[in-house]
């Protein structure tokens, strides 16, 4: 299972809206916001396994992985 930390982007595997990481509650709850498309904003906390990595967010972890492996160089 994969562990999420604040300022993730992620979507629900079923289908979502993208939505930003909030709090972590250890393995058991996710806490996530959102602007739905009126507007509004929303914060809920979902099962970790229900969520999945956006697009954006696993673009900017491989990033950071290649950044940490050139400064430790």
């Amino acid at each position: 299972m994969r562990k999420f930390k604040v300022g993730d982007k992620v979507r629900l595997i079923s289908g979502s809206d993208e939505m930003t990481v909030c709090s972590v509650f250890g393995l058991r709850l996710v806490e996530c916001s959102w602007i739905g498309k009126e507007g509004t904003t929303y914060k809920n906390s979902f099962r970790p396994e229900y969520l999945e990595l956006s697009e954006n967010t696993e673009e900017l972890s491989k990033e950071e992985i290649s950044q940490e492996k050139v400064s430790q160089k």
